[in-house]
C-alpha cells in the first residue's frame, strides 16, 4: 500500500462526519454530496435508535473552491452576539445557550471541494479532515506520531439501495500503528460506500477523531422517492374495533417551600367500539372506563374521537428541531423500537423553554425566574400518545401531570399489566336485566327489567380481566346473543346506555 504524504492534522473535533467522493479506474466520480443533499443516517440501520441528519443548505463558489453549507449554523463570530454585557445591547432576548433552528445535527459548518474527489470537512471549531479519493491506491486521512488511518479501494458491486439497483463502490478503512501493525478498532476494515445515484450510503461519525467512532448507515434520502418516509397521523392513531388501551394518569401538586406534595392516580381504559374512515379523518367510538386508587367507583361513558388522516407527524430524512409555540422549541427523535414483540415507529420529543432569535435563526434559553418547565412526549405507531409529561414549578408551587400507557391489547396480542377493580363493582349497575341460561354454551337470551326505550344502547361482553370480547347493538327488550365462539370461563355482560354503564351482570360459559 502506497502512503501519501499529508500535512499534520491538528484535530480537536467536537463532531466529525466524513463526506466524500472518489474516482474509479474508469475515471468516473461518484458525487457523495451536492446542493440538494438531504439524508438521514443511523448507527443501527434496523432501529433508527439515534439519527443524524445531513442537509446541505446551500453551496457557493469561491474561486476554485466549492463550499457546501450544512444548514443554518451559528458561526463563531455570531456567537458573541448572544453573550450578555451590561454595556452592550443584545441583538436577541435570549441568554445562555443558543441552538440553531435547522435540524442538521452533528455535521459541523461546511464541506469544501477544490478538486473532483477531494473533500475537506470543516467543523464548528474550524478543524478540518481531508478525504482524497482521487488516488488510485490509497489515501491517508489521519496520522499522528502513533497511528494512521487510510482508505483503500475495496471494489465495485451492483446492490439494491432503497429497492433500486445501482452501482456501489466501496473503500475500506485500515488502521495501523506507525510500525505497520494492524490496530483492531471499530473502524478497522469498516467499509465506506457511495452509490452512483444515491451518493453517500455508509460512512462513520466520530467525536474527537479518532478516539470515538460510530459507524453510520443511510436510512433515508430526500432525493430518492423510495426512501422518503413520512409518518402520518393515521398511522399513529390507527385502532381497530376491539383494541383496548389503559392509561395511568399520575397528578401531583404541592408546595415546594413546605416540601408537601399530594398525588392522585387514575386509571382509564379505552375500548374502541367503532371505526369510520372518512376522506380526511378517522372517527372512533370509544367506551371509557375510569377509576382512581382511592375510590372503588367505576365510571363508564362513551365518547367520540376524530383524528386527521394526513397530518405529517415525522419524516425520514428527519429534522430534530422544529419551531414551537409558547416560547418553546421542540427537539424530537424518531426510532423503530420493539413494543412487546411488535416493531413500531416511535416519536420522542421534549419542549425547551427557548425564545426565537430571528436575526440568527436560533432558539435561545431565557430566564424563567425559577426551574424551567418540562414537557415530554412519546407517540407510538398504532397506539397514539404513549407517554406525556408536564411539570411546572417555581419557588413556591409544584405541579406535574404524567400520562402513560401501561397496558394495551391489539389484534389479540396483549402487552403490560392491566389494572382492574374487584368484581363487586360490576354488580352496581343501574339497569336490571337477566341472562339465561347461565351457565351457557352456545347462545344466551338477555331480557331487561324496564319498559324504558334503550335506543342506541350497546351490549358488551368482557372477560374476567375487563378486556372486550364481543359487541352488539341493542335491538329490543329481549335479545338473543351467539356466544359459541367465546372460550369457556367467567365473563361480564354490560348494557351501555347514554353516558353511563346502565347495567352489568356475570355470565359463565361452559
Amino acid at each position: 500500500m502506497k502512503k501519501l504524504q499529508n500535512n499534520h492534522l491538528g484535530i480537536s473535533l467536537l463532531i466529525i462526519a466524513l463526506v466524500f467522493g472518489f474516482t474509479q479506474s474508469k475515471g468516473q466520480i461518484f458525487e457523495a454530496i451536492h446542493a440538494e443533499t438531504s439524508k438521514e443516517f443511523s448507527a443501527d440501520p434496523e432501529t433508527w435508535e439515534r439519527t443524524y441528519s445531513l442537509h446541505i443548505d446551500s453551496a457557493t463558489q469561491n474561486g476554485d473552491t466549492l463550499d457546501y453549507h450544512l444548514a443554518n449554523r451559528i458561526n463563531q463570530d455570531e456567537i458573541a452576539d448572544f453573550e450578555t454585557d451590561e454595556n452592550t445591547a443584545l441583538e436577541c432576548i435570549g441568554w445562555g445557550d443558543c441552538n440553531e433552528n435547522s435540524g442538521s445535527t452533528g455535521f459541523g459548518v461546511s464541506v469544501m471541494s477544490t478538486t473532483p474527489g477531494v473533500f475537506k470537512f470543516v467543523n464548528i471549531a474550524e478543524d478540518t479532515l481531508t478525504l482524497n479519493f482521487s488516488q488510485a491506491d490509497s489515501s491517508i486521512i489521519y496520522q499522528n506520531e502513533d497511528e494512521s488511518y487510510a482508505l483503500v479501494f475495496d471494489g465495485e458491486t451492483q446492490e439494491e439501495i432503497f429497492d433500486q439497483e445501482e452501482t456501489v463502490q466501496a473503500y475500506k478503512m485500515v488502521h495501523h500503528s506507525n510500525d505497520g501493525d494492524e490496530i483492531d478498532s471499530p473502524l478497522h476494515n469498516f467499509q465506506l460506500k457511495i452509490g452512483s445515484e444515491t451518493g453517500l450510503i455508509q460512512f462513520f461519525q466520530t467525536d474527537n477523531f479518532p478516539t470515538v467512532e460510530r459507524p453510520l448507515y443511510l436510512i433515508g434520502d430526500l432525493s430518492q422517492p423510495e426512501s422518503y418516509r413520512v409518518l402520518l397521523s393515521e398511522e399513529i392513531y390507527d385502532f381497530d374495533i376491539g383494541d383496548t388501551i389503559q392509561i395511568r394518569r399520575t397528578e401531583t401538586n404541592g408546595f415546594v417551600q413546605y416540601n408537601a406534595y399530594f398525588t392522585t392516580i387514575t386509571y382509564r381504559t379505552k375500548i374502541f367500539l367503532d371505526r369510520t374512515v372518512e376522506p380526511d379523518s378517522i372517527r372512533y367510538e370509544i367506551l371509557n372506563r375510569s377509576f382512581t386508587e382511592e375510590d372503588t367507583t367505576l365510571y363508564e361513558w362513551i365518547d367520540e374521537k376524530i383524528y386527521p388522516r394526513f397530518d405529517t407527524i415525522a419524516q425520514i430524512p428527519f429534522y430534530s428541531t422544529r419551531a414551537g409555540s409558547n416560547n418553546a422549541a421542540y427537539q424530537e427523535k424518531i426510532s423503530r423500537v420493539d413494543f412487546c414483540g411488535e416493531s413500531k415507529i416511535k416519536l420522542e420529543g421534549n419542549a425547551i423553554p427557548y425564545q426565537f432569535c430571528a436575526d440568527h435563526d436560533a432558539w435561545c434559553a431565557f430566564d424563567t425566574n425559577g426551574p424551567a418547565g418540562v414537557y415530554e412526549y412519546e407517540l407510538a405507531e398504532g397506539l397514539g400518545v404513549y407517554f406525556e409529561k408536564f411539570v411546572d414549578s417555581d419557588f413556591n408551587d409544584y405541579s406535574s401531570d404524567v400520562y402513560e400507557i401501561i397496558y394495551f391489547s391489539k389484534a389479540g396480542n396483549s402487552c403490560g399489566n392491566q389494572a382492574v377493580l374487584s368484581t363487586e363493582v360490576y354488580d352496581k349497575g343501574k339497569l336490571g336485566f337477566s341472562i339465561f341460561p347461565n351457565p351457557a354454551e352456545n347462545q344466551v337470551t338477555i331480557q331487561t327489567e324496564t319498559t324504558t326505550s334503550l335506543s342506541g344502547a350497546i351490549i358488551k361482553i368482557l372477560d374476567s380481566s375487563g378486556r372486550l370480547q364481543a359487541s352488539h347493538s341493542w335491538n329490543g327488550a329481549v335479545q338473543n346473543i351467539d356466544v359459541s365462539k367465546l372460550s369457556p370461563g367467567l365473563y361480564f355482560v354490560q348494557i351501555i346506555y347514554s353516558d353511563r354503564a346502565s347495567g352489568t351482570t356475570k355470565l359463565i360459559l361452559q
